[in-house]
């Protein structure tokens, strides 16, 4: 028996190797090991992804700054109620510049949103086209936000007559 030992163990060793390979190509078949193509696909779609993340967290950088946004607008871009009387004489002042006659100046105060009211002004002014014309230039270049909402000009015999609607926003 001891003649046969060596054999015996030879070919169980072959079979136990022989086992053990076909275990693993079994595995790999069934695992399956990805292709350089698959990689690159899946690359691909983890790039896009990653693009589509870094957009989503800047969109909420965003939306976190709206409302600081928002009361910097308020800042920067509406009058102050309390400095409606200033706001009055300006108005008053870029009318006089421009050497327009006003007649029928009417204001009408609303409240628009939560914490802004609405001044609404109505006239009718008197004079050239040019001066007319500057007037318009003077309010367009104002830094804070004022409407030029109706305009409707005339003829008169030597005068050209405006009928203005304006609007501007105040912050209480």
């Amino acid at each position: 028996m001891n003649r046969w030992r060596p054999v015996v163990f030879t070919v169980l060793g072959v079979t136990v190797l022989s086992l053990l390979f076909l275990l693993f190509s079994v595995l790999y078949t069934t695992v399956g090991i990805p292709s350089e193509k698959a990689i690159t696909r899946q690359l691909g779609v983890l790039k896009q992804r990653q693009q589509a993340f870094l957009k989503l967290e800047q969109s909420l950088r965003d939306w976190r700054d709206v409302e600081q946004t928002y009361h910097g607008f308020l800042e920067k871009r509406l009058y102050r109620f309390a400095q409606f009387p200033e706001f009055r004489s300006q108005v008053n002042s870029l009318l006089n510049r421009t050497n327009l006659k006003v007649t029928r100046f009417n204001y009408q105060i609303r409240q628009a949103l939560e914490g802004i009211v609405r001044v609404s002004m109505n006239f009718v002014v008197a004079g050239d086209y040019r001066r007319v014309k500057r007037f318009l230039y003077d309010i367009e270049r104002e830094r804070n936000i004022l409407f030029v909402r109706q305009l409707s000009l005339s003829q008169s015999e030597s005068d050209i007559q405006g009928r203005i609607v304006m609007e501007a926003y105040f912050v209480r």
